[in-house]
């Protein structure tokens, strides 16, 4: 649906528990255009499309530093996932999260 306004970078659907939809997601376009036109885009189908703005700066710093990772190999620990990604700056925290489907 979105990706005649730009090439799309990342796409998150917000799930509950059940893997049901939330009825919200996000889009990260590659370019900043892709984003300005699908602000612009008319409501269809009660889709409603607005910029996201982080309610203040810490909420923004949380944004940037925080990455999402998916096809984790199972046999990882999150002992293996703080290795892999320690060269890269310090970890924080760290959840790892596994669902029925692997």
């Amino acid at each position: 649906m979105f990706e005649n306004n730009g090439k799309i970078k990342s796409l998150k659907v917000s799930l509950n528990a059940d893997y049901s939809s939330r009825g919200y997601g996000f889009i990260c376009f590659q370019e900043e255009e892709g984003a300005s036109n699908a602000l612009k885009r008319p409501e269809e189908e009660g889709i409603q499309v607005m910029k996201f703005e982080p309610k203040d700066r810490r909420s923004l710093r949380k944004l940037i530093n925080n990455i999402y990772v998916k096809n984790i190999p199972p046999t990882w620990t999150e002992a293996d996932l703080r290795t892999y990604f320690a060269p890269f700056g310090s970890i924080k925290s760290l959840i790892v999260q596994q669902n029925n489907f692997g």
